[in-house]
């Protein structure tokens, strides 16, 4: 494998061990404690405040009893209900035992410690630009790319405007930002408009990508719209080839939040006519 000699590196471990676990403990530990702990803080307020307002309640409830019960007591009469001063006495206190240990308890969950992040595993992500260049590919910067998709659509759409003039129609280019379409041709006998999406693919690709919107201008329009594929030969002294789909997206059904669907080229091109 052309990349063992650098996987091999000390330099994975240390990022692993040391550069990921910095990462996480100035990026990720530290507010994620801060957040546990406000909502910690929050949830043992609520609990203490309504712990206490209870509790506090039904002590001095009891502790009024106690007294009570004494005071009948001295007086030589029995306490209502048959409780003696000493047993209310000993509920009260239990009660103040138990909202003692209750607000320990919430003291214990206030204890928040924040420990430093374990790093159990890693990925390295090796762009495939580097693949190509240490295989030795030759590589295009994404500029020369995007002029190179630019290029391909470019003459994917003349070769269409030509074969629609081919034709006898009378085929005008749409400008860019033109949604649906590429391309609308009017039949001069009929004055029927055709509107044609090119999609310019060069020789052996595999997929085409088709906008949510173009699928449903085809909806809307079935007896009108035609999907144009255009096969650019690497060749640019070479005329692309073309093919038409008829109905395309008629049985296609759109998720709601769809913006594009990717479709098999070799399956559009079976499905496909020569342009008539």
């Amino acid at each position: 494998m052309v990349l063992s000699d650098t996987l091999d590196g000390d330099w994975i471990t240390t990022a692993l061990s040391t550069t990921a676990r910095t990462h996480a403990i100035g990026n990720l530990a530290g507010p994620h404690y801060d957040e546990v702990r406000r909502i910690t803080e929050d949830r043992v307020a609520r609990i203490r405040t309504a712990v206490t307002e209870r509790l506090t309640s039904e002590i001095n409830y009891w502790d009024g009893r106690a007294v009570d019960a004494k005071t009948k007591e001295l007086q030589g009469s029995k306490p209502k209900g048959g409780f003696t001063s000493g047993h209310a006495r000993n509920i009260a206190d239990d009660l103040q035992a138990r909202l003692e240990r209750r607000n320990h308890q919430l003291d214990e969950e206030l204890d928040l410690s924040n420990q430093p992040p374990t790093v159990v595993g890693g990925a390295v992500v090796i762009p495939q630009g580097l693949l190509d260049r240490l295989n030795g590919e030759r590589t295009q910067p994404p500029q020369m790319y995007a002029k190179d998709v630019e290029e391909v659509d470019r003459r994917a759409v003349a070769a269409v405007l030509a074969v629609e003039k081919g034709l006898g129609r009378e085929p005008t280019e749409m400008p860019h930002h033109q949604p649906g379409y590429d391309i609308e041709s009017r039949d001069p006998k009929s004055g029927d408009l055709y509107f044609i999406e090119v999609k310019g693919r060069i020789e052996g690709s595999d997929t085409v990508t088709v906008k949510a919107r173009q699928v449903r201008q085809a909806q809307n329009t079935p007896d009108r719209f035609i999907l144009a594929i255009a096969s650019v030969p690497e060749d640019r002294d070479a005329e692309p080839s073309v093919r038409y789909l008829l109905r395309p997206f008629q049985d296609t059904e759109l998720p709601f939040a769809a913006v594009s669907v990717n479709l098999s080229l070799p399956k559009l091109l079976a499905e496909s006519v020569e342009p008539a």
